[in-house]
């Protein structure tokens, strides 16, 4: 190992947090190949002071990505803090995820990494057994603010009876939903901004935003997809009424979605523009290792964690210092896979790998849930995306976003979701009815998304056309992560097993055929300009419509729970229900891998919640 003071000589412009250095944020133009957008980015995170040994903090969180940047700017409100990030500034390399209408080209299940390679760890799944044995890229962001710096934005919460479940299992009543939303509610800056008349939104659920949140931004923006409005009509026709917002703890029925962007600069808000900047702009004492790998955590004789092992692609090795705690927020993957290497874990495993058992957790690794979607495509008379595709129309919509942020570019043109239990179950058998009733009463089984994704079935005769998106919200097969070797510089072994059961097949059948209802309705008739392209009004049996699905499916990007909080009797549990590892001490995971099971819909705001109160926790000295 390099010693510390080599390494410290060697880093000294790029960790400015060894050093007394305050940070200033930059003004940075960047080239966007489309136009030039104007972006502040604080490109040497420093605060006020320096820690007392060159190195060591009071907390040290590995991985500066959704939850680890929102807990670390809060425990830098009271705290030293270190945070510990292999990427870097997503601005100053794939700067075109700040639009939030360009989130699209940063995920897929594509092998080709031609456009998503420089903010990606190229994850590759292993073959999947239920889908003919391929493999796919799993999409994972290697950048400041993770997966908040690419994904589609949207902000919903799960339902009551989901955080109520959640309680059940660890034996909390915190997690139960009347003591959980606090904690959404405390992270957002919300609002609405004037829209058109058919794409109003009605006042939202009592509670569910305060005036005193922040600092993530959480808006509907002026923009909203032309067909959301046709999407509602259908749906209500066939019988799924509107609610008012997805943030009260009901997830029954259909609206416009907000997204987590600034509606004043039309830019995506990710943890990294949020919370690390504010905690930068408040003084806090933070600061950000970039461009640092963590490859092991080091414990001492009593087993608590005291140190991380890092290195710089420059191959520089050295130990960040924790005198409270380490946390792990390196996400869904990465998360198990460094407590695995690091002595935490399957007995068996780390023994196959020569690594000294610490503590033998069996669940490590395990237990990942996913959401999955594919995509049904209809032609139709209205703007949509695909309009970006034409080179004058593009160049005019990239002028319009400069001068004034609220077009087609300012939205991430998927904002019209809703949610039911399925309402038509002659289809499914009584094994998945039994494993169906695992979930509580207002758990929805399907989500439908509205907006427009790009579908190599799409003939190049239309110019416009709407994609309606079943997905499963309440999916029964689990797959695992684990290692294949025992250095972090190997990527995981990462088993989705999607469409691993027979329920989760079953319903993905029944759920495009739910989607044909709506699109059958009277209401829609008027917006469409001809059948369904696809899968095509020729797929109709359930074999030829599940060949569709699997031949053309996506993951939603939504792997969680690989580090499962439970009782210290569950012999698969990894974690209490504040977060700490069993087994050691100092040490919590915090992130989507720390969910028991993962609440329906999208999980971004369940994150931030659970870092705001694993943050709270550790101020109250739990």
């Amino acid at each position: 190992m390099v010693s510390r003071t080599i390494c410290n000589a060697l880093l000294a412009t790029t960790f400015v947090g060894i050093q007394a250095v305050t940070a200033s944020p930059l003004s940075v133009e960047v080239d966007l190949d489309l136009g030039l957008l104007e972006i502040d980015v604080a490109l040497n995170i420093a605060t006020i002071g320096t820690p007392d040994v060159p190195g060591e903090y009071d907390y040290v969180v590995v991985g500066g990505g959704t939850a680890g940047l929102a807990i670390a700017a809060r425990l830098s409100e009271s705290f030293n803090v270190a945070v510990i990030e292999a990427g870097t500034y997503y601005e100053t390399v794939n700067n075109q995820s700040t639009v939030p209408e360009y989130f699209e080209k940063f995920i897929s299940m594509k092998l080709d990494n031609s456009t998503w390679a420089p903010t990606d760890w190229g994850f590759t799944t292993t073959n999947q057994t239920a889908l003919g044995g391929q493999e796919y890229h799993y999409s994972r962001a290697k950048t400041l603010g993770g997966c908040s710096a690419y994904n589609a934005m949207l902000y919903q919460r799960g339902s009551a009876g989901s955080y109520d479940k959640w309680a059940d299992i660890l034996d909390d009543e915190d997690y139960k939903w009347d003591n959980f939303e606090p904690y959404f509610a405390k992270s957002v800056n919300f609002s609405i901004q004037a829209r058109p008349d058919n794409s109003t939104i009605p006042a939202q659920e009592e509670g569910a935003f305060i005036e005193s949140g922040g600092p993530l931004h959480v808006a509907y923006p002026e923009y909203a997809t032309p067909f959301g409005s046709w999407t509602k009509l259908a749906m209500a026709e066939a019988g799924l009424e509107e609610q008012p917002g997805f943030s009260g703890g009901v997830l029954n029925g259909s609206q416009f979605c907000p997204q987590t962007a600034n509606p004043y600069t039309g830019e995506r808000d990710s943890s990294q523009t949020s919370f690390l900047n504010a905690a930068v702009e408040a003084g806090q004492t933070i600061t950000v290792y970039n461009g640092t790998l963590a490859q092991k955590i080091n414990f001492n004789s009593d087993k608590k964690a005291t140190s991380v092992t890092v290195s710089t692609s420059g191959g520089c090795s050295y130990e960040i210092s924790a005198k409270q705690e380490i946390i792990v927020s390196a996400g869904a993957f990465q998360s198990p896979q460094l407590l695995m290497v690091s002595g935490v874990g399957p007995a068996a495993t780390l023994e196959e790998f020569d690594i000294d058992v610490v503590s033998d957790l069996a669940g490590v690794g395990q237990n990942m849930w996913d959401h999955i979607f594919y995509g049904m495509v209809w032609p139709v008379a209205m703007e949509t995306r695909q309009r970006l595709l034409e080179p004058a129309y593009l160049e005019e919509a990239v002028e319009s976003y400069h001068e004034s942020p609220t077009n087609i570019l300012s939205s991430n043109v998927f904002d019209y979701l809703a949610w039911e239990k399925l309402v038509n179950r002659t289809g499914l058998s009584a094994a998945s009815e039994a494993d169906l009733a695992y979930f509580p009463a207002d758990w929805p089984e399907l989500e439908f998304i509205s907006g427009s994704l790009d579908n190599a079935a799409l003939p190049s005769t239309y110019r416009d056309y709407t994609t309606m998106i079943p997905a499963l919200a309440a999916p029964t097969s689990r797959g695992n992560i684990t290692i294949s070797s025992a250095s972090m510089e190997d990527q995981p072994l990462i088993n989705p097993n999607w469409f691993g059961t027979e329920t989760d097949r079953e319903m993905a059948v029944a759920s495009l055929k739910r989607v044909r209802e709506f699109m059958a309705t009277q209401a829609v008739q008027g917006a469409l300009l001809g059948p369904e392209i696809a899968p095509g009004v020729d797929v109709q049996s359930d074999e030829d419509i599940l060949a569709f699905i699997t031949g053309s499916f996506s993951t939603v990007f939504h792997a969680a729970c690989t580090c499962a909080m439970g009782l210290s009797s569950d012999p698969m549990a990894v974690l209490d229900s504040k977060a700490r590892v069993y087994g050691v001490s100092g040490l919590r995971v915090v992130d989507s891998s720390s969910f028991p099971i993962l609440p329906p819909g999208h999980p971004m705001s369940t994150i931030y919640a659970l870092a705001e109160k694993i943050a709270d926790d550790i101020k109250n000295g739990n």
